[in-house]
């Protein structure tokens, strides 16, 4: 069942540079405030007692891309139709399948990756360059389509939403190489996250909602489409949204060795 949707903003942004960037502006739902969500009552008579050392090291779990439902997976087991959070952090890996993996197959290594897009990894089964920008699979045209790159790229968002992620204030949505276009442009126009710093200056404190667009006939995947909402404007909380960035930086870090573990998208 999908999340009902928060009251709308009265007055959707207007998208910069006259309209012509990629990215989607439109109305996008509410942002929350910048605050740990409530803790059961017996929880939190438990911790406030509490002595002595406790160890919960910071995670950052994955909402996956339901392809053919055109819907997110939360880690909560929800689908949604969409998710929405301010956008801490991103970045990209890279991955090659010699064959097409199973549709719907967790966890199917694949023969060589990448968690920086410059090097592959020593983990990989066979490896195909000495680096990525080398691989003959990194050349456009190469990908199963006749289009595209026979080692596809995925794009890392983190999203800060606290009460939305389970016990996580942050969780990771890996989008496919269809939706690079939309979240970070070509050589010649900016994506979203463009549109978002040009605006507000930093895309990180503005209140984003991704929604997906199907595509494909034969074969269906979804598309990343970003709506901007709201910027902050206030010093404290940005300042609040600042360091808790900082907090949990090398734990997003840590995910580019995970990309091995990212169920394979469709056009992959």
């Amino acid at each position: 069942m999908a999340k009902t949707t928060p009251k709308q903003p009265e007055k959707p942004p207007v998208a910069p540079n006259g309209g012509k960037s990629l990215a989607v502006i439109e109305e996008a739902t509410e942002p929350v405030a910048l605050a740990a969500p409530q803790v059961p009552e017996a929880a939190a008579a438990f911790l406030e007692g509490i002595k002595g050392p406790r160890i919960e090291p910071p995670r950052v779990p994955i909402i996956n891309i339901m392809h053919r439902e055109g819907q997110f997976l939360l880690p909560t087991g929800e689908m949604v139709t969409e998710v929405s959070g301010y956008p801490l952090y991103y970045y990209q890996t890279r991955r090659y399948y010699k064959k097409p993996p199973t549709p719907g197959a967790k966890g199917a290594p694949p023969d060589c990756w990448s968690a920086d897009c410059i090097k592959p990894s020593e983990d990989g089964v066979d490896i195909q360059a000495d680096s990525c920008a080398a691989c003959p699979n990194s050349k456009f045209g190469t990908g199963r389509s006749g289009s595209g790159q026979a080692c596809s790229t995925q794009t890392w968002v983190f999203l800060y939403h606290p009460g939305s992620f389970g016990r996580s204030p942050i969780a990771a949505v890996v989008f496919p190489p269809s939706s690079i276009r939309a979240l970070l442009g070509t050589k010649f126009e900016g994506g979203y996250f463009s549109a978002a710093a040009d605006r507000h200056y930093a895309y990180e404190v503005v209140w984003t909602t991704i929604r997906l667009e199907q595509m494909g006939d034969q074969v269906v995947y979804s598309v990343a489409k970003p709506v901007m909402g709201p910027a902050i404007d206030n010093r404290e909380d940005a300042i609040k949204l600042r360091d808790f960035r900082n907090q949990f930086v090398a734990v997003m870090e840590s995910l580019r060795g995970q990309t091995v573990n990212v169920e394979a998208s469709p056009e992959e």
